[in-house]
């Protein structure tokens, strides 16, 4: 019921097209029906005048104050020298009782469609900035909606197209909001002169434009357009600024609302960006895969330390001896929906919120639990835990590795930290002295991924560092291609220089382990030696190894 009467006080508050000619026939109606309950009635002497009141509103309302001074006379004159003041009587009324009445009625008719009128100018005021960014000028998302609806496009066919501006935030870091406006704004200017034959432009938020492109538009043209249109470098405050554009394209299916549109092509920006495309458009799979991420999350989130997370751990292996020093703690999750969710593919997404944390502790606890169980039955192994950078700005996570470490009574040499190249490289003053304070109590340190960071190697003499762990990507290739063998060739015997540690990861084979053991790689672990395994088969095959070479 509600719905119902909004609409109609809708159509009355702001009435077009035929609306009007309805709304006037309406107030028409009513002014009749009231002249025949005053005459009917008995008369003007009666209360039923005021009921003039209901159509003299309506009118200042739909047709502000000209229709209220327009029904307001037109009432007072009905009620005027032509209506009785006593029908049973035959008695008239006095000429001043009602020009009173004319006059009243006329000024609240005025006074009602004067007061609607700045009422309106009020509410479309404010209907314009909640559908306008105040920055560009452009329309918002909510403006987007209030378009299709319109002009009727909520049943056709029509793309979006997204464009996702990069490297904003740094901007905003660097020089403030105010230049992330100014560049928002120097795009507008630069797109809407060319766009308007061929697309509609709104600003979806504070880094990404969209454009509504209609039927039968070519959208592969519209996006080349844009490209030629916007410059990738702005000039701020005498400044110059570059920035990178990202096109995701989403084309409405049957069933969509404009916001599954929109959300969509936002999936496909980030795709473009993900791999460097000119552009990408949507598919049915990005929209599966965003979903199942979401789930996964969810499901991480009631996973961490319920036991359906589980530890697998692969040897490292001394390639003067062959001994087996050490192991890997890496993680494996069997998802009840998913099945086997790669390891890289849930650690990334839990990276991404302070889920690493508790992750992080469960892992602690799960690795150390075993290695003390290894010690005690006479395997002195060192174990590897990968850290997230995140795990250092949290103190509760280093509280738990010392606690833990202390109460299973593990030397602090038998654990090693993980960090990524990338990580440290890039976070330096955060945690050299963290990586310090856990190097004074004895813990080694170890860089994960050597040689895929893009940045330069100023870590290694500024951090405390005892390994470097050189990438998977190189020793796959350094047999067949001489650039990966001088870049690990190169590597170990910067290690060395350093006095570092080399392990190389990911040996698969025998001409891979002998081309390390020659040029004095210290440790290696990979297939070729033993796939990731379970505590319990782990402990099985170091001592099938050791029997095998007590024989040997």
């Amino acid at each position: 019921m509600a719905p119902i009467l909004f609409s109609i006080g809708m159509a009355f508050l702001f009435p077009k097209g035929f609306q009007k000619l309805t709304s006037s026939l309406w107030i028409l109606f009513i002014v009749l029906a009231c002249t025949a309950v005053v005459f009917f009635g008995g008369g003007t002497k009666l209360a039923y005048t005021h009921a003039f009141y209901i159509p003299i509103v309506l009118a200042g309302i739909s047709f502000n104050s000209v229709g209220g001074l327009i029904i307001g006379m037109l009432s007072g004159f009905i009620l005027g020298p032509w209506m009785p003041a006593d029908i049973a009587a035959n008695q008239m009324q006095p000429l001043e009782s009602w020009v009173v009445r004319l006059f009243f009625f006329t000024l609240i008719g005025g006074i009602v469609g004067y007061g609607c009128q700045v009422l309106k100018s009020f509410l479309l005021e404010v209907k314009k900035k909640l559908l306008t960014d105040p920055i560009t000028e452009l329309p918002n998302l909510k403006g987007l909606e209030d378009l299709v609806e319109r002009q009727g496009l909520t049943n056709r066919k029509y793309a979006i197209v997204v464009l996702h501006v990069d490297h904003l935030k740094y901007i905003v870091r660097a020089l403030g909001q105010a230049s992330v406006e100014e560049i928002l704004r120097q795009i507008r200017y630069q797109l809407t002169p060319h766009l308007n034959s061929l697309a509609f432009p709104i600003l979806l938020d504070q880094e990404s434009f969209a454009l509504f492109i209609y039927q039968d538009t070519d959208v592969p043209k519209v996006i080349e357009t844009c490209r030629h249109l916007i410059k990738n470098e702005f000039i701020i405050e005498s400044i110059p600024i570059f920035t990178e554009f990202n096109y995701g394209v989403a084309f409405k299916e049957a069933d969509d609302h404009i916001l599954d549109v929109v959300r969509k092509a936002k999936l496909a920006a980030e795709k473009s960006k993900r791999f460097s495309a000119p552009y990408s458009i949507f598919q049915k799979e990005d929209d599966s895969y965003s979903k199942r991420n979401l789930q996964l999350i969810h499901d991480l989130s009631h996973t961490i330390g319920n036991k359906k997370l589980q530890l697998f751990y692969q040897p490292k292996i001394d390639l003067k001896t062959g001994a087996i020093i050490g192991v890997e703690a890496l993680s494996r999750w069997n998802h009840p929906q998913f099945g086997a969710i790669p390891p890289n593919e849930f650690i990334n997404l839990i990276e991404g919120t302070l889920l690493i944390n508790n992750y992080t502790k469960w892992m602690i606890h799960s690795a150390l639990k075993q290695v003390s169980q290894w010690h005690k039955n006479g395997l002195k192994l060192q174990i590897a835990l990968n850290f997230s950078m995140k795990n250092f700005y949290d103190p509760s996570v280093l509280q738990e590795l010392h606690a833990t470490r202390r109460n299973l009574g593990i030397p602090p040499e038998s654990i090693e930290i993980e960090v990524t190249e990338n990580a440290v490289a890039s976070n330096i003053k955060t945690v050299a002295d963290i990586l310090a304070t856990l190097r004074d109590t004895g813990i080694k340190i170890a860089v994960d991924d050597f040689g895929t960071g893009q940045s330069s190697l100023q870590y290694l003499f500024e951090l405390p560092i005892d390994t470097i762990k050189i990438d998977k990507i190189f020793i796959d290739q350094m047999i067949t291609n001489s650039a990966a063998e001088a870049i690990v060739r190169s590597a170990v015997l910067l290690a060395h220089e350093l006095n570092l540690q080399a392990v190389a990861e990911g040996v698969e084979s025998e001409k891979e382990l002998r081309f390390l053991q020659k040029i004095g790689c210290d440790q290696g672990q990979g297939y070729f030696f033993a796939k990731p395994m379970t505590a319990e088969f782990l402990t099985q095959w170091i001592s099938a190894r050791e029997s095998q070479n007590a024989k040997s």
